[in-house]
């Protein structure tokens, strides 16, 4: 009788007891999507999360979070689709994070190749939402974009942004 005994909790151990996997802890900053009727997080390392129940007092454009989150299957449109299973403030938004600026967008052949906005200030832009029909070698474009300070890439290329507007530049490079 040991021995079954035995074998069941060995059963149960190595199958994990039925239960689900642990929680992510996220660490992100909350987005707006699809002009603000939808938020998203984009994580300190870059990766975007589509949250299914993003409570309604957290919808706050450039508030810092953190979060335990359980994965869902699936692929989001905008990114990972999570769940939030408890969610805490950690910084309330800057003021002032918000930039409009003009630039080219640009192949970058850097970590399997990716598109980055060069402005014409000379500083460079990873955008982590770039519309794909902005994604042309060369084009010029307007952008107004919120920046992501804490976060980074595995791009390693320029200051990470979330594009709020894109529009294709009338002036030519300068």
């Amino acid at each position: 009788m040991r021995s079954l005994t035995c074998l069941a909790v060995l059963f149960l151990v190595g199958c994990g007891g039925g239960s689900d996997p642990a929680p992510a802890v996220l660490s992100a900053t909350v987005v707006p999507l699809e002009g603000g009727q939808l938020f998203g997080l984009v994580g300190d390392d870059g990766t975007t999360y589509e949250p299914s129940n993003l409570p309604p007092r957290f919808e706050v454009d450039g508030m810092r979070i953190r979060c335990d989150a359980r994965f869902l299957d699936g692929d989001g449109a905008w990114g990972k689709p999570i769940e939030i299973l408890d969610i805490e403030i950690v910084e309330e938004p800057a003021p002032g994070r918000g930039m409009l600026f003009e630039g080219t967008v640009v192949w970058v052949d850097l970590e399997g190749g990716f598109f980055g906005i060069q402005g014409d200030d000379g500083d460079q832009y990873d955008p982590v939402d770039l519309p794909s029909e902005f994604a042309v070698d060369g084009l010029r474009v307007i952008v107004a974009a919120l920046v992501l300070p804490d976060a980074v890439s595995f791009h390693m290329w320029g200051e990470l942004i979330v594009i709020e507007n894109i529009a294709r530049a009338e002036t030519p490079a300068r």
